[in-house]
């Protein structure tokens, strides 16, 4: 057993939900505009990234609509505790969206919300 607590604000919780709508709808766009000027095999790396890229947004959601429906809730500090295993797939889908995030950039494709 860990020692370890994982916590998520519930205020956190809602950006990041927020955040992934929204790059969600605007890689989606991306990825219908690109099937529409290309066929996937001129360019199979980048559509790969922009569909993995998607799948991974698509799992946070699960993670983070798990958080909120199983995870123990504390009222005074509003805020969700995990359990290890779901922190730790929130961590590897964070870090994974990183890493697509910069293989993307290689082709010139940003999602960044500003």
């Amino acid at each position: 057993m860990s020692n370890t607590l994982y916590a998520i604000r519930k205020f956190e919780h809602q950006e990041y939900l927020k955040k992934i709508h929204s790059k969600r709808t605007v890689a989606t766009d991306y990825l219908k505009n690109f099937l529409v000027e290309k066929e996937p095999s001129e360019n199979q790396s980048e559509f790969a990234y922009v569909s993995e890229y998607i799948s991974l947004l698509f799992h946070m959601e699960n993670v983070l609509e798990n958080v909120s429906l199983y995870a123990e809730y504390d009222l005074e500090r509003e805020q969700w505790y995990m359990d290890e295993l779901t922190a730790a797939k929130f961590m590897t889908y964070s870090t994974a969206m990183v890493a697509c995030t910069d293989d993307l950039l290689a082709y010139n494709v940003s999602f960044s919300l500003h």
